[in-house]
């Protein structure tokens, strides 16, 4: 669910938070798991790498991480078998990186829809660039009051302020889209 920033703008909005309670504390510390995203970026350079130190560069698309590069990626083949044990470990390396972000982002995605978290997060998530994890992350770290009945008690200042300056910029509060998501 999304929600049209401007539309739910109050004339002058306030702001109340709490300290956050135990369930914040334990989302808050699932979200920080998420840190293997450096991990991801990291094993796709260490392959990357290793196949420029090989002479193999990818030139049958645009972008790296596609179907298409995952496609070219299952075709290597190395005459040396050292080599292909190399290239075979540091692909499952990004294989097994990737599932387990994959695996995160799911959890992050069930915990925000639970009933004290789905609405606060549908509405930081109008924000271009903001999505579920990021939305998520802000509502356990900050401690947002939980059943705070109107948008001016429920979100920090600094919220409506961005709310403000994205309706004042005439964006319709639709957050970006990613395309070309890998296997």
């Amino acid at each position: 669910m999304r929600w049209s920033c401007p539309n739910t703008l109050p004339s002058a909005p306030t702001a109340r938070c709490t300290s956050p309670h135990h369930e914040d504390e334990a989302v808050k510390n699932y979200t920080r798991l998420r840190t293997p995203v450096d991990a991801l970026k990291k094993a796709k350079q260490n392959l990357l790498s290793f196949l420029l130190r090989s002479g193999r560069v990818f030139s049958e698309g645009r972008s790296y991480w596609t179907h298409t590069h995952y496609a070219w990626l299952k075709r290597q083949q190395f005459t040396d078998p050292v080599d292909q044990e190399t290239f075979n470990e540091y692909l499952q390396e990004v294989y097994d990186q990737q599932d387990k972000v994959d695996r995160y982002n799911q959890r992050i995605e069930q915990l925000s829809q639970l009933e004290a978290y789905r609405e606060k997060v549908a509405r930081l998530r109008c924000f271009r660039g903001i999505e579920t994890h990021t939305a998520l992350s802000l509502v356990s770290e900050i401690g947002i009051s939980p059943g705070s009945p109107t948008p001016s008690s429920s979100l920090p200042i600094w919220v409506w302020y961005l709310v403000r300056t994205q309706a004042d910029s005439g964006r319709n509060g639709e957050a970006s889209q990613k395309r070309g998501t890998p296997d």
